[in-house]
């Protein structure tokens, strides 16, 4: 009798942290999301519109690695 009880009463135990992690995490996406957004918007509002150029970035381009097909297939 108590290991039907206990059976019966983890499977309680498992619906209430699903239903639990899945509200606290709704809450916690709707307000961690909302409050940046309206930071962000309040205190820098061109972040969010601005792109990407390519003038910012560190990057260069690559040269000098044209592929041998010769050489590629002599290699183990």
């Amino acid at each position: 009798m108590m290991k039907h009880i206990r059976e019966i009463l983890q499977l309680v135990r498992l619906a209430v942290q699903k239903t639990l992690m899945m509200a606290f995490l709704v809450v916690l996406y709707l307000v961690g999301f909302g409050l940046t957004t309206l930071f962000v918007r309040l205190f820098k509002p061109g972040f969010l519109l601005r792109g990407f150029k390519m003038d910012e970035a560190c990057w260069r381009e690559a040269s000098g690695y044209n592929v041998d097909q010769d050489d590629s297939l002599r290699q183990s």
